[in-house]
């Protein structure tokens, strides 16, 4: 397993590190400061099989060393085929977030018997939720290196907008980004969203897994034409340009390798 930051190449090129899986468009919970709390809807839609297996086929290909992580705009504890995703993806380091809810004893032992790597647990509700969830994977035998418990109810810090589609104050508009150096996102169709950041308004995609590869999609002409304005600080086009993310956390090295690749 290599870290975000580390930069693998596949044929000369920089591979992405770190993949979004979006499984299902179900949330059980309606957060003020989601998309969910506003106008974005739940709708029965979940990945699957095909998409689960081109995506394993894909990954296999180039010898994928980075991380998945299992998220998206809702709780994947609700996704019909969340087992067989996990499954399927076992022989890499995979990551499932979720708001804790429907954990139970049961799906604890389902996920970790097919090979999940990590959980991490948002807690939404207040500090006695420490204590509820370590104990609950005490009970089941899962040491605290395979879990983590966010302490979401402090109050969320620094939330971006979600590429406009939250309003809020308007800041970090002429930084750089980097998230499309380093990161993909898959919705739960197949299709390669166009940024983290705009996994719920959706304004563009780069194609569907099912008729590309990752890879093919990952060394567009298209991605590398945001790559370019984004790496410079230019935020001009859609979505980009209502987005107030702090897109420099992570990516810098995979930002440079790629300018050393197209100069």
């Amino acid at each position: 397993m290599k870290s975000v930051d580390e930069v693998v190449l596949y044929k000369g090129k920089s591979l992405f590190s770190w993949l979004d899986i979006n499984p299902v468009e179900l949330c059980n919970r309606t957060c003020e400061f989601c998309p969910r709390g506003i106008n974005y809807l739940n709708q029965d839609f979940h990945i699957s099989q095909r998409v689960i297996e081109k995506l394993g086929l894909d990954l296999e290909e180039i010898n994928f060393e980075g991380t998945i992580n299992i998220c998206g705009n809702g709780e994947p504890l609700l996704c019909d085929n969340l087992l067989l995703l996990v499954s399927r993806l076992k022989d890499f380091n995979l990551e499932l977030v979720t708001n804790g809810d429907l954990l139970t004893e049961k799906s604890i032992y389902d996920l970790f018997d097919n090979d999940l790597n990590f959980i991490n647990v948002s807690l939404y509700d207040g500090e006695h939720q420490v204590d509820k969830f370590n104990e609950l994977f005490l009970k089941c035998g899962i040491l605290k290196s395979k879990y983590f418990l966010r302490e979401y109810w402090k109050g969320p810090k620094n939330l971006a907008n979600r590429a406009g589609f939250i309003k809020n104050n308007k800041n970090n508009l002429n930084k750089p980004c980097y998230y499309m150096h380093y990161s993909m996102q898959i919705d739960w169709n197949g299709d390669v969203l166009f940024c983290i950041q705009d996994i719920y308004g959706k304004i563009r995609t780069f194609g569907n897994v099912k008729d590309k590869s990752l890879l093919d999609i990952w060394n567009s002409d298209e991605i590398n034409k945001y790559r370019e304005l984004l790496g410079d600080g230019k935020r001009t086009e859609s979505p980009c340009n209502n987005c107030d993310a702090l897109g420099i956390v992570h990516g810098y090295k995979h930002y440079l390798e790629w300018k050393n690749e197209k100069y």
